[in-house]
């Protein structure tokens, strides 16, 4: 059929998804014991590498090895959302079996070309740095050790995560909009499908937001506060709003068009009864004034309840968790920033 998109292959990362989702536990302890194996990895091939002695630590090589897991689990966790959400919209969708299946593909999974391409880029780069000035990638590394190239393919599959988020961010960007463009019909009072949507937004923020906080960390404990924090996390927080606000506009016109069609008809069947009231009030026929009254009540608190419904898809509580998702980064810059200055 003209305008469905077409299958894709789905990537390896999905793969390993299904397998991680396919073990007897939970699949955030999977990630931990990932982030555990990358610290213990460093640490062992530092110490053999002579880049430390025996026994010593470092704060960063507990929190560099936390970037693989930390991308892995926000795509697999982005992935398994957008698939529920997808599903819990699936009842105002007006779509066939088949189209819905390929939105569905496209909302949980990762083309294997896109994977392939930003990993096999961000590996050469890194690749290149490496053998010409390893100290850019860190003041740690030393040319030659087994420490470098860990390093490197460490780094690969976090930048790559991080590129590959942010591919996925703005092509579900496209998918939500385009799905409520399927809507078969609004509702204005009952508008809780549509909600599961803009629920599914605010969690693509989260992760956002989580990235974003695990930058400032990085810089604070690697190099101190940086002129580069604020900017990014700028940037970082108007995407989020980008998130949130951009896939509903659409959704939101066309409920405002329907509230604006009943309010319309509300006016028009308010000033007929109010006509007919009046005509009641000058005849003097109390039968019927009693009607019209009751008619006349019942139009305004229709009117009233008909303002009071919201035009965006979204309740108050999902409203809420975006304003702290936005307002908590920055909380914590500040704070962040007065214990630096002033402690």
């Amino acid at each position: 059929m003209s305008g469905k998109p077409a299958i894709e292959t789905t990537s390896w990362l999905d793969h390993l998804f299904r397998r991680i989702e396919a073990l007897p536990f939970k699949p955030w302890v999977t990630y931990l014991l990932l982030y555990f194996g990358f610290v213990i990895s460093f640490q062992l091939i530092a110490w053999l590498d002579g880049l430390r002695a025996l026994g010593d630590f470092s704060i960063t090589t507990f929190f560099n090895p936390v970037w693989v897991p930390a991308g892995l689990a926000g795509i697999h966790y982005l992935n398994t959302e957008g698939r529920r959400a997808l599903k819990g919209f699936r009842p105002v969708m007006d779509t066939d079996e088949e189209e819905f299946r390929m939105i569905q593909t496209q909302m949980s999974t990762i083309p294997q070309p896109v994977v392939l391409s930003i990993q096999a880029l961000v590996g050469l780069a890194l690749f290149l740095v490496a053998r010409t000035n390893p100290a850019r990638l860190s003041s740690e590394l030393q040319p030659g050790t087994a420490t470098l190239w860990f390093a490197v393919i460490f780094m690969t599959l976090g930048f790559s995560n991080l590129f590959i988020y942010f591919y996925q961010t703005f092509r579900r960007l496209k998918l939500v909009s385009r799905v409520y463009s399927m809507v078969k019909q609004i509702n204005i009072f009952e508008q809780q499908p549509l909600y599961t949507l803009s629920a599914f937004n605010v969690k693509i923020g989260f992760v956002w937001i989580l990235f974003m906080n695990l930058n400032i960390v990085a810089f604070v404990l690697q190099t101190g506060p940086q002129a580069t924090t604020f900017p990014l996390m700028f940037i970082e927080i108007l995407l989020v709003i980008l998130v949130f606000l951009f896939p509903a506009w659409g959704i939101h016109n066309r409920i405002q068009r329907a509230k604006e069609v009943l309010l319309t008809e509300n006016g028009r069947q308010l000033e007929a009864t109010n006509s007919k009231l009046n005509i009641s009030l000058q005849e003097n026929e109390h039968k019927d004034i009693v009607t019209y009254e009751k008619g006349v009540a019942a139009l305004v608190s229709m009117r009233n309840e008909i303002g009071k419904s919201p035009t965006w898809p979204w309740d108050i509580g999902t409203f809420r968790s975006f304003l702290s998702a936005v307002l908590l980064p920055i909380l914590l810059f500040v704070i962040q920033q007065f214990l630096v200055g002033y402690l």
